[in-house]
């Protein structure tokens, strides 16, 4: 995440979660979570969306998922200590920036490097005034025309 700011003092301090108030200290624990290591997300832009019963006329809606998940009530975010200290076994010793990481064998796996050119987000297609097709019911399967009536002559 290149562009997360802090939240207010008054918000979280460097006690997070013990000392915290207001809605911005749980994402802020989410996103610092020592144990989690892999983030996806998606944002839209809602038209008259309620958002604690007022309506956004244009309300950016950005979701996120972390896994593994953590942000445990009552848990702290992380050990407090010197950078990388408690990092586990598991990730072979990675520290990069005072953040533990888990070193991969295998560099095909490795996530690319942010840079500008990969971290943008596309604009939304313009909106048209014509609602999107839809398609229509089903026409019911229809009978097969009857067979031509053959008639002999009488005999």
């Amino acid at each position: 995440v290149k562009d997360y700011s802090f939240p207010y003092p008054q918000e979280c301090n460097p006690y997070c979660p013990f000392r915290c108030s207001g809605p911005v200290c749980t994402h802020y624990t989410q996103l610092v979570w020592a144990t989690s290591s892999r983030i996806g997300c998606a944002i839209n832009l809602c038209y008259d969306m309620n958002v604690w019963g007022q309506i956004w006329t244009k309300a950016v809606y950005l979701v996120c998922n972390y896994s593994p998940k953590g942000n445990w009530w009552g848990h702290a975010p992380y050990k407090h200590g010197a950078p990388c200290s408690a990092c586990p076994p598991s990730y072979g010793g990675g520290c990069k920036d005072n953040l533990c990481y888990k070193v991969e064998d295998d560099r095909s796996n490795r996530l690319q490097e942010e840079t500008e050119e990969n971290n943008f987000i596309e604009p939304e297609a313009p909106r048209g005034t014509k609602p999107w097709p839809r398609a229509s019911k089903p026409e019911p399967p229809s009978l097969p025309a009857p067979a031509p009536a053959t008639t002999k002559p009488p005999t």
